[in-house]
């Protein structure tokens, strides 16, 4: 039996978490920014889009509950994978201005691009998931 350790993902969607580095300031002359990725999420309508959470502390306490169960049960790969995240997601929040995890469907080409080109621009950073 394989065992998977990090993300599992159906086959229409994969999950990112990422960090964002900047938050967009709008224009003073015409009120335009850049892009506000929580936002956008929040009102983006695509069927298996969405976004999972935007409080790495609460999902810390999530994985370090998981984790008192599954030591209990023996499951040391997953123990281990989740302290991974644990300790990604520690040191991310400390770096970013927000940290979040999306789900985004494979179907989903808008949001993959601009995924793509906000890390180009430097206004994310994706810190788990498909580059």
């Amino acid at each position: 039996m394989k065992t998977r350790t990090g993300f599992v993902s159906n086959s229409s969607s994969s999950s990112y978490i990422v960090g964002i580095n900047t938050v967009p300031e709008p224009c003073p002359h015409c009120g335009r920014g850049g892009t506000d990725l929580v936002k956008l999420l929040e009102s983006h309508d695509h069927w298996e889009t969405s976004l999972e959470w935007t409080d790495p502390d609460q999902r810390i306490a999530e994985l370090e509950r998981d984790n008192v169960e599954w030591r209990a049960k023996g499951w040391d790969d997953d123990v281990a994978a989740n302290q991974r995240q644990i300790d990604m997601l520690t040191e991310a929040k400390d770096r970013f201005k927000t940290v979040m995890e999306i789900a985004v469907s494979y179907h989903d080409e808008f949001l993959l691009h601009l995924l793509t080109e906000m890390g180009k621009n430097g206004e994310i950073t994706i810190l788990q998931g498909e580059e």
